[in-house]
């Protein structure tokens, strides 16, 4: 029964890391200053559904075995018998209390509260970002395009490899680090990008090539008017 549980529990964890894997990469390869590094899991966002199920189902059976367990311990007591099931002596070398946590409700607690947090990850993993001043430069941009409006250009960028909301806050961080990008906006579901930025401090083959290199390519762009 122990090892049962064990199993359980280390599969929870590692299906729960796969899920979120995908997601969690952009974020520290962006933290650690290599965003190019960003998509190295991105092969993984096409099975995140069916491993979050499996966190879910392989959790839920962890918790059944472990309240089963304890549930036969309580009737044992309460009729003054010892309820023992099979599987619930390994063996005679094993030392009952060096896994006395590892087999409690407080550590099955901290492993659901674990997989929560790596599954909900993509939902908060982009506020974890270090927030950084604006340039020099971009404060000017936006000082001179203050006076002129009309200098302003907007484009829509189409990134349809974007794996969750976690990528997209991702690539609109290092956007909004290129001097002249007066305002970066990346939404994960519609997989666009909309820029305001002044083409005298950048172009649109540098913001491309910026987006390019967070491992999540443009497909294509397009000026727009407003």
């Amino acid at each position: 029964m122990k090892n049962v549980k064990r199993s359980l529990v280390g599969l929870t964890v590692l299906s729960a890391i796969a899920a979120s894997l995908c997601c969690i990469t952009p974020i520290l390869a962006i933290v650690a200053g290599s965003a190019g590094l960003a998509s190295t899991f991105s092969w993984l966002a096409p099975a995140r559904p069916y491993l979050i199920g499996l966190t879910v189902v392989v959790l839920g059976l962890a918790w059944y075995q472990h309240l089963r367990k304890k549930g036969g311990r309580r009737a044992g007591f309460m009729t003054g018998e010892t309820a023992v099931t099979p599987g619930d002596v390994d063996c005679a070398c094993e030392t009952p209390g060096r896994s006395s946590f590892l087999q409690s409700t407080s550590f099955l607690v901290l492993i659901t509260l674990f997989a929560a947090l790596a599954l909900t990850f993509p939902y908060y993993g982009g506020d974890l970002l270090p927030r950084r001043p604006a340039s020099p430069s971009s404060q000017g941009a936006l000082v001179a395009v203050a006076r002129d409006t009309a200098q302003v250009q907007h484009v829509v960028m189409w990134i349809p490899s974007m794996d969750c909301e976690a990528c997209a806050k991702g690539i609109a961080y290092e956007v909004k680090q290129v001097p002249g990008v007066l305002q970066a906006r990346v939404s994960y579901p519609e997989k666009k990008a909309w820029i305001d930025f002044d083409p005298r401090l950048t172009g649109l083959t540098q913001l491309d090539s910026v987006i390019n290199a967070t491992g999540y390519p443009v497909e294509k762009q397009e000026v727009v008017t407003r």
